[in-house]
């Protein structure tokens, strides 16, 4: 399979309604995923936003970052994250992302089940 950067699916996260503004890139969605992948995405995160802290239940959290500076919060406290840092929230914990200085923050976000 190949797939356009054209084609990618775009939604828009909205405080009032979910985890904060941000937008999301999905590449491959729905049945083109992998059984065991609940989403495979770029987040974009704009200066002074932040994707709330929630929890993973039945799947794992992993970030890559692309670009843009992040204040990251999970299991081993608050962390600044850079281009190229990698976190992961297990099953179980919590985390949250806010975007740091005044470029948007960049990053890949992968979930797969882990039951």
């Amino acid at each position: 399979m190949l797939k356009r950067n054209g084609d990618f699916v775009v939604e828009n996260e909205k405080s009032e309604t979910g985890l904060g503004n941000f937008t999301m890139r999905f590449p491959i969605t729905g049945s083109e995923l992998p059984a065991h992948m609940r989403l495979m995405c770029e987040v974009i995160i704009n200066p002074g936003e932040e994707c709330r802290s929630h929890v993973h239940s039945g799947d794992t959290e992993i970030y890559y970052m692309l670009s843009g500076k992040a204040e990251y919060d999970g299991a081993e406290g608050t962390n600044v994250l850079n281009p190229g840092d990698v976190t992961v929230c297990y099953d179980g914990e919590s985390h949250a992302i806010r975007c740091l200085g005044d470029q948007p923050l960049r990053f890949l976000a992968f979930i797969p089940f882990t039951k």
